[in-house]
């Protein structure tokens, strides 16, 4: 099975569990003192902020919740997780996209974090 097989099927997997996932996971806080250390280094007021394969938006509802004035786009390949994060964080914008494909962006951010999708790339998935 080819790499772009084995993310295909992750992709599919993940948006059709989507619901049961982000109704398991989406109000944990286990990693709050981690995402409360990477906040703390965003400065600037307004900034925008690029949450990585952001799932059903675990770390933009952190960042929404203790920092409001930030400009949040998540991005993760999932429709049914981009679904989720649109519904539990109404003031970020979603997208469905390819985080391998993240330098395609048209916008530059201030900062992001790459939370949970680390562990699904491989070598060969090319990821600049």
């Amino acid at each position: 099975m080819q790499n772009d097989d084995v993310c295909l099927v992750s992709v599919a997997t993940f948006s059709m569990l989507a619901d049961r996932y982000a109704e398991k996971y989406f109000h944990l806080d286990m990693y709050d003192r981690y995402l409360e250390r990477f906040v703390k280094q965003i400065v600037t007021q307004g900034a925008s902020v690029l949450d990585v394969a952001c799932g059903p938006g675990n770390v933009s509802a952190y960042l929404a919740k203790v920092r409001p004035d930030l400009k949040l786009v998540g991005i993760d390949l999932a429709e049914g997780m981009v679904k989720q994060a649109r519904l539990r964080v109404p003031t970020a914008e979603f997208l469905v996209k390819d985080c391998r494909h993240i330098g395609k962006l048209e916008q530059i951010f201030d900062a992001s974090a790459f939370a949970f999708g680390l562990s699904y790339l491989t070598d060969d998935d090319g990821f600049c």
